[in-house]
């Protein structure tokens, strides 16, 4: 089952927007040079369910904020639609000296993927 890590809901615009974390020392983030990493296919899946379940991802969230709204007393606004502007993006955390040398820009960069 594909579980996206972190959502973001833009209240001025009323747009969902997601984003997988993975720390710097997980292996789905690194492959042999020329190849993809773990982590890539993973993206790609999941904004193929972003596309293709679309108006039911955005139901689902409106009713978790209904819900949040009721139990909590916040006043949120209710999702509308999903970003289309802000594709589900990779949020890397764990910062180390191998990072602070640009290993992770590097492999990407050889791997195709930014």
């Amino acid at each position: 089952m594909d579980r996206i890590d972190i959502v973001f809901l833009d209240a001025d615009t009323q747009k969902l927007r997601f984003c997988e974390a993975k720390c710097y020392g997980n292996r789905e983030l690194w492959s042999k040079r020329g190849t993809r990493p773990r982590v890539a296919t993973q993206l790609d899946e999941y904004n193929k369910q972003i596309n293709e379940r679309r108006d039911e991802i955005v139901q689902a969230y409106v009713a978790h904020v209904q819900a949040l709204k009721a139990l909590l007393g916040w006043d949120l606004p209710e999702p509308i639609s999903i970003d289309d502007e802000v594709p589900l993006f990779l949020l890397v955390f764990g910062f180390d000296a191998d990072q602070r040398a640009g290993r992770l820009k590097r492999s990407f960069r050889h791997n195709g993927i930014a």
